[in-house]
């Protein structure tokens, strides 16, 4: 193992290479565009993404699994992102406006992800049902 001066070793973590240069553009252009609070667009994200499993999931249980159903995450995935960025930028001009919005968008999602998990595991598991659910949630109060 070599040994590296204090100022060499500097150097050597300064050198920008190319996989430096885009993790950095990478991690700007998020902040710039999703400002510091993720918890919304993060959230939404792995809403789509569970959506995704549980959908593919019931889609290979009934024999009903296509690549152009899998495809259809591309353009929700662009239209989530879009929407943050239109609500991050909007911060800009109208903070309370665009926070409102992009919590608005985030709910909007989470809840339109939320029910097509539930749809989802209705599929996978037919005993399953909204109906029992609130039922036991009567039950706790």
């Amino acid at each position: 193992m070599e040994h590296l001066s204090p100022l060499n070793y500097t150097i050597q973590i300064c050198h920008v290479t190319p996989v430096k240069a885009m993790v950095s553009f990478c991690i700007t252009g998020f902040f710039l565009l999703f400002g510091t609070d993720h918890t919304a667009i993060t959230i939404a994200l792995i809403m789509l993404g569970v959506d995704t499993i549980t959908g593919g999931t019931a889609a290979l249980m009934h024999s009903k699994f296509t690549s152009s159903g899998f495809w259809r995450v591309i353009p929700k995935f662009i239209a989530i992102v879009s929407a943050f960025i239109v609500g991050n930028l909007l911060v800009i001009f109208q903070p309370e406006i665009g926070q409102i919005l992009e919590y608005g968008i985030a709910s909007v999602i989470i809840i339109a992800e939320a029910t097509s998990i539930l749809e989802n595991v209705a599929k996978i598991h037919p005993d399953f049902s909204m109906k029992k659910i609130i039922q036991r949630l009567k039950a706790i109060k």
